[in-house]
């Protein structure tokens, strides 16, 4: 008696490879967060738009599409399109980790925000006070 329904095996390289997507997914979704606290800003718009939201939309959001567009190419791994979907997915994960780490490694920092950047280059001086201890001011070029 034949069944209907829809009914495949997958094996553990595949169930491997769909585990190892999500983490790095994951890993960039906290390298992202890391970068964000250090002043970066992100450079997806859609992903900006959800960080803007808060923290928590952000990673539920990255971690609900990525994972149900795993499950749709893992169903249809028979595919070619959906196989090279799924390695090509690893490999894009894996560039952004090493991107991630390299930033970390050479100590590279975000540049300053578009808003910063409209002010203009700031300089210090020092002003020497009447009681002879010495006080900071950060002006901005242009500012009397």
């Amino acid at each position: 008696m034949d069944q209907i329904g829809y009914v495949d095996r997958y094996s553990r390289r595949e169930v491997a490879l769909i585990i190892a997507v999500f983490v790095l997914n994951v890993g960039d979704a906290f390298m992202t967060m890391l970068w964000l606290e250090r002043g970066g800003r992100e450079a997806n718009p859609i992903m900006d738009f959800f960080l803007d939201i808060g923290p928590g939309a952000f990673l539920v959001q990255k971690c609900i599409v990525v994972g149900i567009w795993l499950v749709i190419l893992l169903v249809h791994k028979n595919f070619r399109f959906a196989r090279i979907g799924l390695y090509a997915s690893l490999v894009v994960y894996a560039i952004l980790m090493i991107v991630h780490f390299g930033i970390i490694a050479l100590g590279i920092s975000p540049v300053p925000s578009i808003d910063a950047a409209h002010r203009g280059p700031r300089i210090e001086r020092v002003i020497p006070q009447s009681d002879e201890s010495l006080s900071t001011t950060s002006l901005a070029i242009g500012d009397r």
